[in-house]
C-alpha cells in the first residue's frame, strides 16, 4: 500500500537474494510512494490503482480493491475445496463494496510512532465482518480483534510461552467484563474500561489462553519471531 511500496522496493534492491515476488496490486492515494518506485513497478506489469478517497485509509481501501479483484477473478479466493461464504463489506465511506472471500488476511504494518495511524488500522480491523480473520503484524507485536460473546481459545507453542511474551487486552469499544485463563495475571469477571482497569503488560503463561468477554476487545501480544 502506497508508502509501504517504498519499503518493499528497498528490501528487494538491497537484498538481491531475497525471494520476494512482485506484488499483485499497489494501491492508495499515492501521497507517500516515490514516483520512481511507482514507475518501476508499473514497468514490471504490477497493477496500480489510485484510490484518492480521503474518507478511508489506504489499509481500508486496499481491502476493498482486493475484494474487487476477487470479484473480477484477478485474485484467488478461499482455499480450494473450502466453502467460504461471501461477506458484505460496508466501511461507511464512499468506496464500499460487496464481496470478500478469504481464509485469513495478514497485514504487515508499522505505525512509525504515529498513534493516529495505529488507531486507524485498528478501526479497519473493527469494520471488517466478524467472520474475517485478520491479523495486524508489526516488528514488535501481533494484534487482532476478539469478538464479544465468544469463548476464545488461543494456542501457543511452549517455546513461545517460555519467552514470557507480553500481551494486553484492550477494551476499545467501552466497558467490557473479562475472564481469562493462562495469563500471568488472570481476570475473573473483571470490569475493564478506559479510566479504570485495563490489562496491559500482562504475560502469556500457558500454551492455551482462554478469553471470554461481553464486548469486543483488541488482543495484542509480543512478536518475538521478528524482534
Amino acid at each position: 500500500m502506497d508508502g509501504g511500496t517504498n519499503r518493499l522496493y528497498e528490501i528487494r534492491t538491497k537484498n538481491e537474494t531475497a525471494q520476494l515476488q512482485l506484488p499483485d496490486l499497489i494501491t492508495g492515494d499515492f501521497d507517500s510512494i516515490e514516483p520512481s518506485v511507482k514507475e518501476h513497478y508499473a514497468d514490471q506489469g504490477v497493477k496500480i490503482v489510485s484510490t484518492p478517497d480521503q474518507d478511508a485509509t489506504d489499509f481500508t481501501k486496499a481491502v476493498l480493491e482486493f475484494s474487487r479483484g476477487q470479484d473480477a477473478g484477478e485474485y484467488p479466493k478461499a482455499s480450494a475445496g473450502v466453502e467460504t461464504p461471501k461477506r458484505v463489506l460496508n466501511f461507511g465511506c464512499t468506496t464500499n463494496l460487496e464481496i470478500l472471500q478469504v481464509d485469513v488476511i495478514l497485514v504487515i504494518a508499522e505505525s512509525s510512532g504515529r498513534y493516529d495511524q495505529f488507531f486507524a488500522n485498528i478501526n479497519t480491523l473493527v469494520k471488517l465482518p466478524q467472520e474475517v480473520k485478520i491479523f495486524l503484524i508489526s516488528r514488535e507485536s501481533i494484534s487482532w480483534i476478539l469478538r464479544a460473546g465468544c469463548s476464545h481459545k488461543l494456542e501457543f507453542d511452549l517455546e513461545y510461552v517460555n519467552l514470557r511474551p507480553h500481551c494486553g487486552l484492550i477494551p476499545f469499544a467501552g466497558r467490557a467484563t473479562l475472564t481469562t485463563k493462562g495469563l500471568r495475571w488472570n481476570l475473573d469477571n473483571t470490569d475493564c474500561f478506559f479510566g479504570g482497569m485495563v490489562s496491559t503488560s500482562n504475560e502469556v503463561a500457558a500454551s492455551t489462553v482462554e478469553v471470554t468477554a461481553n464486548a469486543d476487545l483488541l488482543w495484542t501480544m509480543q512478536n518475538n519471531s521478528l524482534a
